[in-house]
């Protein structure tokens, strides 16, 4: 990826009010976000690109999606959001990412079949947009539709690679209560540490604590070499149990504004903090609804 950004640098050297360069590279940094820099870097770069993608062509449909995902990220803004995404749509009706965005807006605003709508929507436009198909799957899960995903996984498999098809079919297993074949299948470092929570919960469910305390270890020691997304280290401990550092580290996911925290409320490894005082006070920090 950063030598994508190499490209569209040099592309942007040779002509810089050609809009294109800009809004793609808006999308790099904004698919680079969570998984491999923080949150706020990935998609302040993002906004950047896309602004000036802007000032060039007024009518580039991906830079209004790359702000409106920024917006969902960086301010928890659901107006907006919603109202840049639609704009996307509207501008580029076939662009897999500006439905991509109308969905984690909706998401936002708690407009969950809306935002399943949109996520087919997205898929139909770009079947093998492995980005695309994996933000559908995710959302089907958050939303409380696990029973779909077997079928979906199927019928989007062609857009995933091997390691891809692992982690979700350990997901389906943890779905339907097979924890030692999920923890089998289920690799924490995915996508930045994003799934470590599922594998934790996974590794304790199936009585393997100590493997689940040993994934926080190691997560902890990436953590102070470089960037590791703070939501999965809260998921984790929220899994094992950890109430205290669990609200720490989700914390430090606010502070490094991770779009996962979208959809937190239907995480079932926060499950045990729902009681928890500190769970209602942390959604009102966030403007979750």
């Amino acid at each position: 990826m950063h030598f994508a950004l190499q490209l569209f640098d040099r592309a942007i050297a040779r002509d810089s009010l050609f809009a294109a360069p800009w809004a793609h590279q808006a999308l790099v940094w904004t698919e680079m976000a969570d998984g491999y820099v923080e949150g706020r870097v990935g998609y302040t770069r993002a906004r950047e690109a896309a602004s000036e993608a802007l000032r060039r062509d007024s009518s580039q449909g991906l830079a209004f999606a790359i702000l409106s995902q920024a917006a969902v990220a960086l301010d928890r803004d659901p107006r907006q959001a919603l109202a840049m995404a639609q704009r996307a749509v509207e501008l580029s009706p076939t662009e897999a990412f500006a439905h991509n965005a109308l969905a984690s807006a909706f998401l936002l605003n708690g407009r969950h079949e809306e935002a399943l709508a949109e996520g087919r929507r997205a898929c139909a436009a770009d079947s093998l947009s492995a980005v695309t198909a994996f933000l559908h799957l995710f959302t089907l899960w958050r939303t409380g539709h696990g029973d779909s995903l077997a079928g979906q996984l199927a019928r989007r498999a062609a857009a995933f690679s091997p390691d891809d098809i692992r982690q979700w079919e350990g997901i389906i297993r943890l779905e339907r209560g097979d924890a030692a074949g999920a923890a089998q299948r289920l690799a924490w470092q995915y996508y930045g540490g994003g799934f470590a929570g599922d594998a934790v919960r996974a590794l304790v469910a199936s009585g393997r604590r100590d493997a689940a305390g040993a994934v926080i270890d190691s997560m902890l020691g990436l953590s102070r070499q470089g960037y590791v997304n703070a939501y999965g280290l809260a998921a984790s401990y929220a899994a094992l149990g950890d109430a205290d550092r669990a609200f720490a580290q989700l914390e430090g996911a606010w502070e490094q504004r991770t779009i996962w925290l979208v959809a937190l409320t239907g995480d079932e490894n926060f499950a045990p903090l729902r009681q928890d005082p500190r769970w209602a006070g942390f959604l009102r920090q966030i403007g979750q609804p």
